[in-house]
């Protein structure tokens, strides 16, 4: 993982056989305020989102629901288009728990214990980004 500067990442060199993604980078950012989180989400400009449930200010159902309501207004507006945003869930409570609400434009495909081993949490992450972009290069 390189740092780019501010909260802007890069991941590289995935353990993966997959030929469509070993040795490619990601870049993502990391946003800790669960408020700009929803705003940022809103913008529809991400492939993936990965999303603690356990924030402040905003639960992360609620988050989903801001960005989703936000997501929409900007579609209207055309200021982005349509797209469902798949999401990986983290926390500290089993999926069924997590009471999403009804979303247009993300979708929870997986969730994460936080009691994971950290090896496995690496591990399950990069089959869950795997995942991800498998569904939107289908």
């Amino acid at each position: 993982m390189n740092f780019n500067g501010g909260n802007d990442y890069e991941i590289c060199g995935f353990d993966s056989t997959s030929a469509d993604i070993a040795g490619d980078c990601l870049d993502f950012k990391l946003i800790t305020d669960s408020t700009l989180g929803a705003e940022v989400m809103g913008q529809g400009q991400y492939d993936l989102v990965i999303l603690d449930n356990d924030m402040p200010r905003l639960s992360g159902p609620d988050a989903l629901a801001r960005a989703d309501r936000l997501l929409d207004d900007a579609i209207k507006s055309n200021r982005t288009s349509p797209k469902v945003i798949p999401v990986i869930g983290y926390s500290g409570m089993h999926r069924a728990r997590w009471n999403l609400p009804n979303l247009s434009h993300f979708q929870l495909i997986r969730t994460f214990h936080k009691g994971m081993p950290p090896s496995k949490l690496k591990h399950e992450l990069e089959e869950g980004i795997l995942a991800s972009l498998k569904t939107l290069t289908a």
